[in-house]
């Protein structure tokens, strides 16, 4: 973007069935239930190139400078944050810092807020609008929540460097399946109630 700051909010990648039809595996292949799903390494790589190749991701957007994903805890033992930007992190020469587990978004929010530059920050869906709703403020209206089958899109949030924030949803469209569509936007004021 062309401000100091924006923050691209991205549901980790897909995770494995828990039907155990769909397994998790690591960045090696071996078996791990608390990684991502083959789909989702597939996920991950093309999402490398949608943040760091302009031509696929939005036209202002800046190349990620800051790349943060949940710390996995015992309550929370997914790495699912952290494997989504793994190869992002390769190709821009960032590390992934995960200051905060999932449910520290209050913090997270207050620390997001201190960043300059373009963050991208792969998390908990569930989590995500209260997230979002944290960094923006009561006056942006948001999606009220994240689907449980939607891993292709990308929220972004946009600072123009007078304490207001924009909202924008992209949809990804990297794999087969995903949609075109993005979600429906509830009242500022329900947002505010649920943080």
């Amino acid at each position: 973007m062309n401000t100091s700051q924006s923050i691209a909010l991205i549901r980790h990648a897909e995770k494995p069935t828990d039907n155990g039809v769909l397994r998790g595996v690591d960045e090696t292949g071996r078996e791990d239930q608390d990684d991502l799903s083959v789909r989702g390494w597939q996920r991950a790589g093309a999402l490398a190139l949608f943040f760091w190749d302009h031509r696929r991701a939005h036209a202002d957007q800046e190349r990620p400078c800051h790349l943060l994903a949940p710390e996995p805890s015992r309550a929370h033992p997914s790495r699912r944050g952290i494997s989504t930007l793994l190869p992002l992190a390769g190709h821009c020469g960032v590390g992934i810092a995960t200051p905060y587990p999932v449910g520290g978004e209050q913090s997270l929010a207050r620390y997001l807020k201190t960043l300059s530059g373009f963050s991208v920050v792969a998390w908990e869906h569930k989590r995500l609008p209260a997230l979002a709703a944290q960094i923006v403020g009561p006056d942006v209206a948001l999606p009220a929540s994240w689907p449980d089958d939607r891993f292709d899109l990308v929220w972004l949030l946009a600072a123009d460097g007078k304490g207001r924030w924009r909202f924008m949803q992209l949809p990804q469209l990297l794999l087969g399946g995903d949609s075109p569509t993005v979600l429906a936007l509830a009242p500022a004021t329900d947002l505010a109630q649920a943080v």
